[in-house]
């Protein structure tokens, strides 16, 4: 029988998904509440296990830093009635009743209207105008940061995309097309610049050597801060 790709090990009272690849060597991650290892294909199942074992206590640890993230990050305008938005928090206002729903950025509070028609619950309803508030707003915002830096760094891409990974904050691909993730408007600005310009720099070296390294440094001042931000938010990716 053949191994499977994807499997699911317990060790230690510890589910790690365990993706089996045409890798060299064995990892193991912890991401978004979740524990991943990857081996390499045909790892004996004896190993594994072993592998597994040895690395339960750091596993238990991170699991239970990033519960801690989650916590504090999970994001609920319904229940918070406010929003992380450009890295500040913007208060909503929830107004019931309304003719139509839609959500409308005031000089102090963004207004989320739920219309009377509406037979979806207020708090789901609330969720999903805000959500589509936050992509409009992606479209002209993350498209003119990407066109700024684009002049300064001399790196033209094919095409921009606003996406919704479940798992990055922005893609290049061989063919010149970024993608950046609409959750980046709940970032700072210079946040959102260091993943324009991370995506930007991948347009010269598609891999993460040392030179595409240096190429990010050279136009972005906060690349360690800006990645410890992202890594802290993870949990933003999965508010869908």
């Amino acid at each position: 029988m053949p191994q499977p790709k994807t499997c699911f090990v317990t060790v230690e009272g510890l589910s790690i998904k365990v993706i089996f690849s045409r890798r060299k060597t064995a990892t193991i991650e912890v991401r978004h509440g979740e524990a991943l290892a990857r081996v390499p294909l045909r790892t004996p199942a004896a190993w594994l296990i072993h592998f597994l074992t040895q690395r339960a206590g750091w596993v238990r640890e991170h699991l239970a830093q990033q519960q801690v993230l989650l916590t504090e990050h999970t994001i609920n305008p319904w229940e918070a009635r406010c929003l992380p938005y450009l890295g500040q928090s913007l208060p909503l206002q929830v107004v019931a009743g309304a003719r139509a729903s839609s959500a409308t950025l005031t000089d102090e509070h963004l207004v989320i209207s739920l219309g009377r028609r509406s037979t979806k619950v207020p708090e789901q309803l609330t969720n999903e105008l805000t959500k589509l508030w936050l992509k409009e707003q992606a479209n002209d915002y993350l498209s003119e940061r990407l066109d700024y830096w684009s002049a300064v760094m001399k790196l033209q891409p094919s095409e921009l995309k606003v996406a919704n990974f479940k798992s990055s904050w922005g893609q290049c691909n061989s063919r010149g097309r970024i993608a950046l993730n609409w959750h980046l408007m709940m970032a700072p600005p210079e946040v959102i610049d260091y993943v324009v310009i991370h995506e930007l720099a991948h347009l010269e070296e598609m891999n993460h050597s040392a030179r595409f390294w240096a190429l990010v440094h050279r136009h972005c001042h906060h690349v360690d801060q800006s990645r410890a931000f992202l890594r802290e938010r993870g949990v933003w990716l999965q508010w869908r």
